[in-house]
């Protein structure tokens, strides 16, 4: 099951990339961020099956947490002229469709609903995780 859900991901993965419109450049400090973030992606889902089998099921809690607790500075800072202006705090995804022509293909659709079934899939049929010998 989890070689389908990888393949489902990554079938949405390539529905998403934009390879499939050529006239565009890829940005190089976009490519090198997003392999950057796929490989603290990676990291992440070692490190917590082995922090979760070592310390228990809470352990993803706490990570999550302590991560919360230190980028909160960084997150204010960066929203403090947004915080008080509700005009922006409505806003999202459609303000990117309606101003900045983000438009998605009904292929990206697909692609969004496809990397979202793996991850759900993934969840559902996730065996627990065996315990490390001592």
């Amino acid at each position: 099951m989890d070689f389908l859900w990888v393949a489902l991901a990554v079938a949405g993965i390539v529905l998403l990339s934009p390879f499939a419109d050529v006239r565009q450049a890829l940005d190089p400090v976009g490519v090198v961020l997003a392999l950057a973030a796929g490989g603290c992606w990676a990291l992440y889902i070692v490190f917590a099956q082995k922090a979760g089998a070592e310390l228990g099921g809470r352990t993803v809690a706490y990570g999550m947490a302590i991560a919360a607790v230190l980028s909160l500075p960084f997150g204010l800072a960066g929203a403090a002229p947004a915080l008080g202006n509700p005009s922006i705090l409505l806003s999202a995804a459609v303000m990117g469709f309606l101003f900045l022509r983000e438009n998605l293909t009904a292929l990206q659709c697909l692609g969004i609903a496809a990397v979202i079934a793996a991850a759900f899939g993934a969840a559902v049929t996730a065996k627990p995780p065996v315990p490390s010998p001592q």
